[in-house]
């Protein structure tokens, strides 16, 4: 109940700086304090979460370089192999009790549509060339959501010929 936000500002920023830390190793180390504050809250122990004015001097944050786009991507040898494996695990019935995994995998790697969204598809979701994306599966909740998980929301995503085989 007795700290400030200049505290909390002051332990932010030593933070920062004596670990060298980047954005994200920022808010996954703050994220206890934040949540135990907002907790506080919601219990009742202090009126406002004095952590959430804190706003960290984005010029302190270690800059993290952007990874090659040669490890991001698969080559064309390793697309190809990943197609081969999945086929072949789909034909041979690999999964007993989940046997389109394999489909699965290729319909997301053709499309870039994410697992918790294809888990989702329907046949009415197809669109002529496009599939309707706008539900996803929460897989903690063990439930389907009428939305997605990005900025991107409700979408239409072109459909390969690849995939259309896999439908």
């Amino acid at each position: 109940t007795d700290l400030t936000k200049l505290q909390l500002d002051e332990w932010a920023h030593k933070l920062i700086r004596q670990y060298n830390m980047s954005r994200k190793q920022y808010y996954n180390t703050t994220m206890i304090m934040r949540q135990l504050l907002e907790y506080a809250v919601d219990r009742e122990i202090i009126d406002v979460n004095p952590f959430s004015r804190v706003k960290p001097d984005s010029k302190l944050f270690r800059k993290v370089p952007k990874k090659s786009s040669e490890t991001q991507v698969f080559s064309k040898s390793e697309e190809e192999a990943l197609e081969e494996a999945a086929w072949k695990d789909f034909h041979n019935r690999v999964h007993h009790v989940r046997q389109l995994v394999p489909l699965a995998i290729l319909f997301m790697f053709y499309t870039g549509v994410r697992i918790s969204e294809v888990c989702t598809l329907r046949y009415d979701d197809i669109e002529g060339e496009e599939i309707h994306i706008q539900r996803m599966f929460l897989d903690y909740e063990h439930r389907v959501v009428n939305r997605t998980k990005s900025d991107a929301g409700d979408r239409y995503v072109y459909i390969p010929v690849k995939a259309r085989k896999i439908i």
